[in-house]
């Protein structure tokens, strides 16, 4: 509709435009309407055999469920997104960086960052603004980018504004230092004959126990997961891996995953 909408009229029904046979009332439209809202009102069909009542348009059956208005708001969401879409996935993963950091790099390219301007557009509100620099808003752009505090340490800001505690730069300059040093000799050792001291990721369940991990994974044609099951020794005990169809999103996928493991 291009006809600005008049609060007094909030309350008004639809069957407050038509005539006494039920038709649509032209000199009633005239008041209110712009002339091209009347050429559609006048080609709506209308029936006097129905009561006026609310009707969602997402719906096929006219009705509003949280699961339809959930799916409106993600495919809004999905259309933003692909105006400026991440392509380079390939060549994220394999950079030469800690498994962490592809993972803050995958949230920032997706947009699920966190910061207050993501959480304000999920209705959870913690106040607006940048905490750190009292910038007008705090933007996954704005945070890596432009925050002349967090360039020079990010990772204070979380403990900030969950916790409300302030940490002295030169502890946190520290803390990176040393995960930088750690990262480099296990990972980035030029001498491949020397052995790599990797870190535990597998803890063995208690004895008489079994533990099953499952991870998920998801292609362009949907996904797919994989479950191994192992003894308190780490013993090789059953596997299994399946395709996922029609699945995109990668928390669905990793809690099919599991449930497809329980069964």
């Amino acid at each position: 509709m291009q006809t600005p909408r008049f609060d007094m009229l909030n309350d008004a029904t639809v069957s407050g435009l038509l005539d006494e046979q039920g038709n649509w009332d032209e000199e009633i439209l005239h008041d209110l309407f712009e002339p091209v809202d009347i050429r559609r009102i006048l080609a709506t069909p209308v029936s006097l055999q129905f009561k006026d009542t609310w009707r969602w348009v997402g719906d096929l059956r006219g009705m509003y469920s949280v699961k339809n208005g959930y799916q409106l708001l993600t495919s809004q969401s999905m259309a933003v997104e692909l105006n400026v879409a991440f392509s380079a996935w390939d060549r994220l993963w394999k950079l030469p960086v800690s498994p962490k950091v592809k993972n803050l790099l995958w949230r920032c390219a997706r947009n699920i960052v966190p910061v207050r301007d993501v959480l304000k557009q999920k209705h959870v509100y913690i106040g607006g603004g940048c905490p750190l620099c009292a910038n007008a808003v705090e933007t996954v752009e704005h945070l890596f980018c432009m925050c002349e505090v967090a360039s020079q340490v990010w990772g204070v800001r979380n403990d900030r504004v969950w916790k409300n505690v302030i940490t002295r730069i030169e502890n946190i300059s520290l803390q990176i230092q040393s995960l930088q040093l750690n990262w480099m000799e296990s990972f980035l050792n030029p001498n491949v004959n020397e052995p790599v001291n990797i870190p535990i990721v597998w803890f063995p369940p208690p004895q008489g126990f079994l533990k099953c991990n499952v991870d998920a994974a998801i292609f362009d044609d949907g996904a797919g997961y994989g479950a191994v099951l192992r003894d308190h020794q780490g013993r090789f005990v059953a596997a299994r891996c399946d395709r996922l169809t029609s699945i995109r999103d990668p928390f669905l996928a990793e809690a099919l995953a599991v449930k497809e493991a329980l069964s």
